[in-house]
């Protein structure tokens, strides 16, 4: 159940970068976030009272779905319009979904099988585990590295730079992030970062 979530995940971020891809600049990108949850949020909405609905989405509680793709496609294109948009570096806004998509993907299927360590720190989410924790670090790293290295002008060591750099924040973001916030903080936090280092 809950590879097919991640799967779900997947497409839901995936669909993100294939907007900016086919788009030629970043308000089309943008305003295809939004149409595209627009149109998609009340087919949820009235698909919740279809009988196996909840089953099909492997919901945890009723409007999760709708909730959460509402929540990441109005960041995506908040984060298109400000890093593609304003800091006409689009590349962050690639990195940072990446980032967050595959990290949190690793991270959640790492603590379902192997978690056993949960964190106890202040501010985190204690049903979180130290090996999901690694799993995003690790995942974010790599992830955030290939996606500098093929959407962004810079060399592969600023590259590895950047995402060496935006590791451990996106990392540290999602455990402290409750209630599927990770689908706003975790972006936004690497964003941020990326966005800090590029005009330092």
């Amino acid at each position: 159940q809950e590879v097919w979530r991640k799967c779900l995940h997947l497409i839901a971020y995936t669909s993100s970068l294939f907007m900016m891809y086919v788009s030629q600049d970043w308000l089309t990108a943008s305003v295809c976030c939004l149409v595209f949850a627009a149109i998609v949020y009340p087919i949820l909405h009235y698909g919740e009272r279809l009988k196996g609905y909840a089953h099909l989405f492997n919901q945890r509680h009723p409007g999760e779905v709708k909730h959460s793709l509402l929540l990441l496609f109005c960041t995506h294109a908040v984060l298109i319009a400000l890093c593609w948009g304003l800091l006409n570096k689009p590349y962050i806004a690639v990195t940072a979904i990446i980032t967050w998509g595959a990290g949190d993907t690793a991270a959640a299927l790492i603590c379902k099988r192997f978690g056993k360590h949960h964190v106890n720190l202040p501010l985190a989410d204690h049903r979180k585990t130290w090996e999901g924790s690694a799993a995003m670090l690790a995942t974010a790293l790599v992830t955030g590295f290939i996606a500098m290295l093929l959407t962004s002008p810079l060399s592969w060591p600023m590259c590895l730079l950047y995402a060496a750099v935006a590791a451990p924040v996106a990392a540290y973001v999602e455990l402290i992030s409750h209630g599927g916030n990770d689908t706003v903080t975790v972006a936004s936090a690497v964003a941020v970062v990326l966005g800090l280092i590029s005009l330092i």
